[in-house]
């Protein structure tokens, strides 16, 4: 198999059908590797951001090293969920989007849904309103409950947010984990918590609506709805998780 190498990000062609999904691994030096997996063979022929689709089928991408050269341990070991590391000014998905932990549906509604949750990840990760413009549903009842706690009618109000957020905020991927969901064939909705950062740079102060600078865990509910051929969100509810002790423990 030929591996093409374009600066630090491996390109490995691989055909093989596959769940959408990020995986890691190693080579035969024992690098560690992130791949994002295509859907090269699947039924419904989709692939996890479009445009790098067009570029390549399975992006890898080493992880970083400490002074003396020893991999940083990214949890994928373990039982807890992994760290996302930086890559250029993005964090890197380090859990698997699985197409397989959501119930209900064909494999390529479960795939085209996985493959959408990734698109407005990677959107979010630099505020691409445009990008954006395809994903959410621009029906007039779609409503949205923004991470800074408040809420947003129709595509065109969550748009005008993110050109504000654009050139104030620096951002990031927002690794999911604990993804779940249910499909039907005109509905589906996806939950899962995500590692969640993003720094003010604007000039003013910014909103206290909700906190920078600093790492937490947010949950993320998105309700798709199949439009004209594609899935669509007509609703989000986003909100960060707790760390105060359960009530009585439970």
């Amino acid at each position: 198999m030929k591996i093409i190498c374009l600066g630090g990000v491996r390109i490995e062609p691989d055909d093989r059908p596959c769940s959408a999904g990020v995986v890691v691994g190693e080579d035969a030096t024992g690098a560690r590797w992130y791949t994002v997996k295509r859907h090269a063979g699947s039924a419904s022929g989709h692939a996890i951001g479009r445009q790098q689709r067009r570029r390549h089928k399975s992006a890898k991408v080493q992880l970083p090293t400490d002074d003396l050269g020893k991999t940083i341990d990214d949890g994928s070991s373990s039982s807890t969920p992994s760290t996302p590391f930086s890559f250029g000014n993005c964090l890197m998905p380090a859990v698997e989007l699985d197409a397989a932990r959501l119930v209900g549906g064909s494999e390529a509604d479960r795939s085209r849904v996985v493959e959408r949750v990734h698109e407005y990840l990677e959107a979010n990760a630099s505020f691409d309103w445009g990008q954006l413009q395809d994903i959410w549903s621009g029906a007039p009842e779609a409503v949205f409950f923004n991470l800074n706690g408040h809420t947003y009618k129709g595509r065109e109000h969550w748009t005008r947010l993110w050109q504000f957020y654009q050139p104030n905020v620096r951002s990031g991927y927002w690794t999911p984990f604990d993804l779940g969901g249910v499909v039907s064939n005109d509905l589906a909705v996806v939950w899962c918590e995500r590692h969640t950062q993003s720094e003010w740079i604007g000039r003013d102060p910014p909103p206290q609506a909700r906190r920078y600078g600093v790492s937490f865990i947010s949950r993320s509910t998105m309700v798709f709805r199949k439009e004209a051929g594609d899935w669509r969100v007509v609703h989000v509810h986003f909100s960060e998780a707790s760390t105060a002790p359960r009530p009585g423990g439970i």
